[in-house]
């Protein structure tokens, strides 16, 4: 089974610089396999790998392997784009401002023991620091496979995928049932309701802030707006989270679970 958990990486100035440089570049290839393969009316990797692996490389001077990633990724995101067609949904030409810089392990390693990671730039390998906590020393016995790299809000994360042998679960005569829903976001066999009430009255809260906000364009505005976003999708996550650690707290302690092996 494969996990995928977010570390934060600490480079310095210098190391910053290079690797926005090198995401930039990233960006440029991944637009650019964009742009054939919308022109082109095609999501083959190979099609597009053809007419624009040379091209990027005398332009960007991206690693080889990175300009693989950017095709890759190019094609995964347009043919995503065409089933949403399929579906009746209107779509337009993608372009990205600023995209995550996908890596494998080749391209990239991690040592959890020395707190490290080394990525591929514009200008060689990075060996950079990483934040290794108590939750991440949990993971380290897991097989590297690949990671994303996010620019978010001046700071630094790789989004890391990692593989473990799938648990052998031990068999049990009791079970629980889980229904998810809107009005309320979990029900259980018990039963057991957990309501999200509270959770609509904070988004309509945050929603007509949000819009007033966004009405006034004052500098004082855009910078509140600033502080606020991505607020509903911390909440939902923190919500989220508390919700399900009480699902599985209220499980019986035989119960088998994937977690608790």
């Amino acid at each position: 089974m494969y996990r995928t958990i977010s570390i934060k990486i600490k480079p310095t100035e210098e190391q910053h610089q290079l690797l926005l440089a090198t995401m930039q570049a990233f960006t440029s290839c991944y637009n650019s396999c964009l742009d054939y393969g919308w022109n082109n009316k095609t999501t083959s990797k190979r099609k597009i790998h053809q007419a624009t692996y040379y091209p990027l490389r005398q332009r960007t001077n991206l690693p080889a392997d990175l300009v693989i990633r950017a095709r890759q990724k190019a094609s995964e995101t347009l043919k995503s784009l065409y089933q949403r067609k399929k579906r009746g949904k209107k779509i337009s030409k993608p372009v990205s401002r600023l995209c995550s810089v996908r890596y494998n392990y080749k391209s990239s390693k991690i040592n959890f023991t020395d707190a490290i990671v080394s990525l591929s730039t514009l200008r060689g390998r990075l060996k950079i620091p990483i934040k290794v906590s108590a939750f991440h020393q949990q993971f380290s016995s897991g097989k590297y496979c690949s990671a994303d790299l996010v620019y978010r809000q001046g700071k630094w994360y790789l989004n890391l995928v990692l593989e473990f042998p799938t648990p052998q679960l031990k068999s049990a005569t009791d079970c629980l049932g889980l229904d998810l829903g809107v009005s309320r976001l979990a029900v259980t066999s018990e039963p057991k309701f957990y309501r999200s009430k509270h959770l609509h009255s904070l988004v309509a809260r945050h929603q007509h802030l949000r819009s007033d906000l966004q009405s006034q364009r004052s500098k004082s505005a855009r910078k509140k707006l600033k502080q606020i976003s991505g607020y509903w999708q911390r909440l939902q996550r923190n919500v989220n989270h508390h919700i399900s650690r009480q699902i599985v707290d209220s499980c019986p302690r035989d119960l088998p679970l994937p977690w608790r092996t």
